[in-house]
């Protein structure tokens, strides 16, 4: 009977747990910053940055923004884990929006343009739509003067018919 009692004292009480601990990967090494970083290092630095929340708000402080003037420069590990801090905030600004400067005259197909009105056409066209007016455009024909009579050898050429003779050959 005090085996029974006992194991039903045992069963009514709440079992007691561990608290489960989630393990994270072990961070990568970041003493070499022009290291190569693996998607599984990525992922790693990833786990690692996240916290456990906290019950009073804290504010972090967030590395500077790494320089991205380069697009072709490497990343040391430092710089992409200040690009992801930097980027979990939500944007404060609008998205700016490029306005496309007027689109220049082309009613006359044999006026000259200037650079900027060359800039301005370009920057109306898409990629798509500058290819099609370049396959669209027709190619130039020179009409060519008529052919001078030449049945006589003996006869003396004006300027005009030498001209018309050389445009013709």
């Amino acid at each position: 009977p005090d085996d029974i009692a006992a194991l039903l004292a045992n069963m009514t009480e709440e079992p007691k747990s561990e608290p489960v601990v989630e393990e994270k990967p072990p961070m990568p090494d970041l003493s070499d910053p022009n290291k190569m970083m693996s998607p599984d290092d990525i992922a790693a630095l990833l786990a690692n940055m996240t916290e456990e929340p906290k019950s009073e708000p804290v504010v972090e402080e967030k590395p500077p923004m790494p320089d991205l003037s380069d697009p072709n420069k490497m990343m040391s590990p430092d710089d992409i884990a200040a690009l992801l801090a930097n980027m979990t905030e939500e944007p404060k600004s609008e998205p700016v929006v490029e306005e496309k400067p007027p689109m220049p005259d082309l009613s006359d197909p044999n006026k000259a343009m200037s650079p900027d009105e060359i800039a301005a056409l370009f920057a109306n066209m898409t990629g798509a739509d500058a290819v099609e007016e370049m396959v669209k455009e027709e190619p130039i024909v020179e009409e060519k003067p008529p052919m001078p009579d030449l049945s006589n050898p003996n006869k003396v050429m004006t300027p005009d018919e030498i001209a018309a003779l050389i445009a013709n050959m």
